[in-house]
């Protein structure tokens, strides 16, 4: 699913727009929710697939890597991603949320001296909108 979501973006977003970008890698951690990494015009992006679960209505995503320890922690400010894509699909509905790191640091997403981060949250296809899981329920998007 992740190569198809990138070849569907790279046919009418990427090509048409003549941007410049790296071929799509897999990520070897986090390929149940599609991890991938690329470079798109020397930054560099990471790829989440979302999913549908039966508990809930919308779809879940992780954002995490793992430290030293092998323990999974959120991803933090300091990282060297710019930008996490996050790819949503239901039936033949395909769309995409993309955020900037310093975005998901300001609604404590990613870890940073402000704020230790969360590893899961919730995306819905109705509208633009995106809920935060784990410590709180927080709205991005409209």
């Amino acid at each position: 699913m992740l190569e198809k979501d990138f070849n569907q973006v790279e046919k009418f977003v990427y090509t048409k727009c003549n941007f410049k970008y790296t071929s799509l890698k897999a990520e070897a951690e986090g390929h149940e929710y599609g991890a991938g990494i690329f470079k798109l015009e020397d930054r560099l992006i990471k790829v989440r697939s979302s999913k549908i679960t039966q508990k809930k209505v919308g779809q879940f995503v992780t954002l995490w890597t793992r430290n030293a320890n092998g323990v999974t922690q959120p991803h933090n400010i300091s990282d060297t991603t710019d930008f996490f894509i996050i790819n949503t699909r239901k039936d033949d509905l395909f769309g995409q949320f993309i955020f900037p790191i310093e975005v998901l640091e300001k609604h404590k997403i990613v870890a940073s001296v402000k704020s230790k981060g969360n590893e899961v949250f919730e995306s819905t296809l109705h509208g633009t909108k995106l809920l935060m899981l784990k410590q709180s329920k927080l709205r991005i998007g409209s």
